[in-house]
């Protein structure tokens, strides 16, 4: 990609044990934090606009002129954006975009579609549970661990695949 198409030149991440409303006040103190230089902060809302499943809440913010992307992600949509990655590199980079997967060898085209349709119902169910989700249970790293891992289960056993 030419440096003239990029949409940020630098970016990092935020992963915490927190809901959504810590998200929106994190954002929040982001924007404060960098001032128009030359453009004001923007939010980017992938929990109410989600790119092929991938759901967080992102900062586009500038310093001297450089664009800068900040991802702020629960621990699960981190959870979940890791695993797709991990399949995106077995099945496919196009797929973080909504591209067809290939799938590898021994494993069949219907395999790899019904892989891909269960991480985005995995998304949505996630996305439904972290509305809801008490702030006490934000901070249940070993919930979360197991609600990703039981779901990334169902996906693989929805399409044939042993672990």
């Amino acid at each position: 990609m030419s440096l003239a198409r990029m949409g940020d030149l630098a970016g990092f991440r935020i992963v915490g044990s927190f809901g959504f409303a810590m998200q929106d006040a994190q954002y929040g103190e982001i924007a404060r934090r960098f001032p128009p230089d030359p453009r004001p902060a923007r939010p980017i809302d992938r929990r109410a606009k989600p790119s092929h499943g991938y759901r967080a809440l992102h900062a586009a913010v500038s310093f001297d002129g450089v664009n800068i992307e900040i991802q702020i992600r629960t621990l699960l949509q981190h959870i979940w954006a890791d695993l797709m990655e991990r399949l995106a590199d077995r099945l496919g980079r196009q797929i973080r975009y909504g591209g067809q997967p290939t799938p590898p060898p021994g494993m069949s085209q219907d395999q790899a579609d019904v892989i891909v349709i269960g991480m985005m119902r995995m998304s949505t169910g996630f996305a439904s549970r972290e509305t809801d989700r008490p702030s006490a249970e934000a901070f249940d790293v070993n919930a979360i661990t197991e609600e990703a891992w039981s779901g990334l289960q169902e996906v693989l056993r929805d399409a044939g695949v042993d672990l």
